[in-house]
């Protein structure tokens, strides 16, 4: 793992890497967002609403484009406290996990 090694690589110089830690586990945690992100929309596709498909699709796509801004205000807010970078990273999957479970779990059957 390249980045891990120019990580350690870095940190031993004397470098504050910690900003490139948070980045290199929002990495690793990104794939993973599809699948939150489907956990939250598919509750949305199966309701029919009285504005039609475009409001569920348009339901859909603010969740993401507010996934993507949690993530990057987590990152930033990240490299000035004392989390974990490995919380950090992963935060947004977290927070969204939960918010899909809810959704999932509160949508008419």
């Amino acid at each position: 793992d390249e980045v891990k090694d120019y990580i350690y690589t870095l940190r031993v110089g004397g470098k504050d890497t910690r900003r490139q830690e948070i980045d290199y586990y929002s990495q690793w945690a990104f794939p993973f967002s599809n699948l939150v992100i489907v956990l939250i929309a598919v509750p949305f596709a199966s309701v029919r609403r009285r504005g039609g498909t475009a409001v569920n699709i348009a339901a859909a796509m603010i969740l993401a484009f507010g996934y993507i801004a949690f993530t990057e205000i987590s990152k930033a807010v990240g490299v000035v406290t004392d989390l974990s970078p490995e919380i950090v990273g992963w935060s947004a999957n977290g927070v969204f996990l939960i918010i899909a479970f809810v959704n999932l779990l509160l949508a008419r059957r």
